[in-house]
């Protein structure tokens, strides 16, 4: 199956960085979580680049938590 490529697509690490550069996998940096280190690109926005921003994620959405920094394994057929 397939399934471990889609995982590593949306969950793992071709999410960000160069491996999400190569398979052509990348979004609006505001549709990424901010990492530990960075605060939130709202914090500082004036009310309407914040309303803004709320809606541009309410129209496109957000890339979800990335879980998997390292190839996620296939799965072994049943035998």
């Amino acid at each position: 199956t397939e399934l471990h490529h889609w995982i590593d697509l949306i969950f793992g690490y071709r999410q960000r960085g160069k491996h999400a550069k190569e398979a052509l996998n990348l979004f609006h940096p505001h549709t990424y979580e901010p990492s530990k280190r960075e605060r939130p690109a709202s914090d500082n926005m004036p009310d309407d680049d914040r309303r803004r921003l709320i809606d541009s994620l309410d129209n496109i959405g957000q890339c979800p938590v990335q879980v998997f920094t390292r190839r996620h394994p296939s799965r072994q057929p049943v035998r």
